[in-house]
């Protein structure tokens, strides 16, 4: 430990720890000393003697780094109640954020559902929420969205990243990931004219690996058909599930939910993308358990199966696209 006081010297930087070289070690209050890639907490005064020991890995960062953590923000929210001729732009403009961050945060599809006397959700910074899953990991999350841990620990005003809590929704800071997160805007007949949001996801998802969504017949395959409700010719876009009402939908594998809610003609709908350009959807369901941003596993219970939208009976739509085309959904499932 001597020879680490005279490598190194309190600067002016506030409370930074300042290195002669390029690179420099910082500390919060609650995070006093970083030693040789360790964090030791409770270093009020500097002796090891007399410091009480708690070690966590940690990783260097420069100067720059240092200062844009500093200055970071803490994630805050307020409610907003809509008012006439308001629109998301102009609400955006109001509070100085993106009107991409005010969809993503209330779950707004379309424009078009803004109601006057609506509450609205609004952050004082860009980005995104996202609710900690089993199994996660803060790098984890880090990697997926592209943000340093430095930076979501400083939003939420976490101290320790073995602090997180499953369920814990975390906010997940910068106009860029909300660029990163909202990949792109598709409006086709496919989805009647209706934007749904696509997510950026760097994780994996094969052809091969599904589960079934439902287990029940199939009433209606992949491909043109008579539509059941309107009697004209159509192309049915993935396959109808027969099954009870409030039979458990699982996720045929894991990924991120990029849609949940309603959607014309599909009913309560939830989709998720699994990477690699596979998305998967499951349509006219009678009620949701899973949000926008929530990184789901496979086989896990994402909504319960009604007949919702246009629908005859209780089933479930399963839909797969890959590169933005649908695909049969019975080449991607286990005979």
């Amino acid at each position: 430990m001597g020879n680490f006081f005279k490598k190194f010297k309190l600067g002016s930087i506030k409370q930074f720890l300042v290195r002669y070289k390029k690179e420099i070690c910082y500390f919060f209050p609650i995070i006093p000393l970083i030693v040789g890639g360790l964090i030791i907490t409770n270093s009020a005064n500097l002796n090891p003697k007399n410091a009480n020991f708690s070690i966590y890995p940690v990783q260097n960062v420069s100067k720059e780094d240092v200062k844009k953590v500093s200055s970071e923000p803490k994630f805050q929210i307020q409610d907003y109640t809509v008012q006439p001729g308001d629109t998301l732009e102009s609400i955006a403009q109001k509070f100085s954020i993106s009107y991409q961050t005010i969809k993503l945060l209330n779950g707004i599809k379309d424009e078009s559902y803004l109601k006057i006397g609506q509450k609205l959700k609004i952050p004082n910074m860009n980005g995104v929420i996202y609710t900690v899953q089993p199994g996660d990991t803060l790098s984890e999350i880090c990697e997926i969205y592209g943000v340093s841990q430095e930076r979501i620990l400083k939003s939420n005003n976490i101290p320790n990243p073995q602090e997180l809590q499953i369920g814990q929704d975390i906010f997940i800071p910068g106009l860029d990931v909300v660029s990163e997160v909202v990949n792109k805007w598709t409006s086709d007949s496919s989805n009647n004219g209706y934007e749904r949001i696509a997510l950026s996801y760097r994780g994996r998802g094969f052809p091969g690996n599904f589960i079934w969504p439902v287990d029940g017949p199939i009433t209606s395959g992949f491909g043109w058909r008579i539509h059941p409700i309107f009697g004209t010719p159509e192309f049915h876009t993935g396959i109808d599930i027969g099954v009870p009402y409030g039979t458990p939908v699982r996720a045929a594998d894991r990924g991120i939910v990029t849609y949940a809610g309603w959607e014309h003609g599909y009913g309560e709908i939830v989709t998720i993308n699994h990477g690699d350009g596979i998305s998967t959807s499951y349509s006219h369901n009678s009620s949701i358990v899973v949000s926008v941003g929530q990184r789901v596993s496979q086989g896990q219970v994402i909504a319960y199966a009604g007949s919702t939208g246009w629908s005859t009976g209780p089933h479930v739509l399963f839909e797969v696209k890959v590169d933005g085309r649908y695909v049969n959904p019975l080449n991607y499932l286990p005979r």
